[in-house]
């Protein structure tokens, strides 16, 4: 429900912006052993890598600056991020590549897909 005292210039912004946000969707495919990995990871560890696969799907790119902005849109805490990204870090399952006083790069790696193949064939 929109807030009582809009404009209605205001109001019409505000439900194109609900319409925007409610077509949005996950782009794929995610690979499943990716997803199961991090579910089994504590905390905000999965919340984040699907974050991750979000943006990286809306930008079209396995690689994203993890922004403030980033994290907030997803209603994560600072902390909570930086734990979830550790976590899937420690997993390989992301790269990050950090620099002191600048948002970290995240890559989305999928190593163990390969692995598995080539110990298949």
């Amino acid at each position: 429900m929109p807030p009582e005292r809009m404009t209605d210039e205001t109001r019409q912004r505000w439900q194109e912006k609900q319409k925007r946000e409610a077509t949005r969707f996950l782009r794929g495919p995610v690979p499943v052993h990716w997803i199961k990995q991090a579910a089994a990871l504590p905390g905000k560890a999965l919340a984040v890598g699907i974050a991750i696969w979000f943006l990286c799907g809306l930008r079209k790119r396995s690689k994203l600056k993890f922004s403030r902005a980033t994290w907030e849109q997803f209603g994560l805490s600072r902390s909570a991020t930086y734990r979830g990204l550790e976590h899937l870090e420690s997993t390989s399952l992301i790269s990050i590549d950090r620099r002191r006083g600048r948002c970290p790069i995240v890559t989305i790696n999928e190593v163990r897909r390969r692995q598995r193949k080539a110990k298949e064939g």
